[in-house]
């Protein structure tokens, strides 16, 4: 399972948690497109917080 990120411009860094905000994931110096390895988070919702100079973006996925 993988999670693709699009962004009009260079991501700073993506960090995803779990439903009870536990950090799982942190990765930085990223494109404009990346793609994440979920494939070992179990079933349940995540945030991914993305920062993108110096905006903060956070969106809602759910795995299945």
């Amino acid at each position: 399972d993988k999670l693709l990120i699009e962004s009009t411009a260079r991501l700073r860094e993506i960090i995803i948690y779990n439903g009870v905000g536990e950090k799982l994931f942190e990765t930085n110096n990223l494109d404009t497109k990346n793609e994440i390895d979920v494939q070992k988070f179990p079933k349940g919702i995540y945030f991914v917080k993305m920062l993108e100079g110096e905006t903060v973006i956070v969106r809602k996925f759910v795995k299945m």
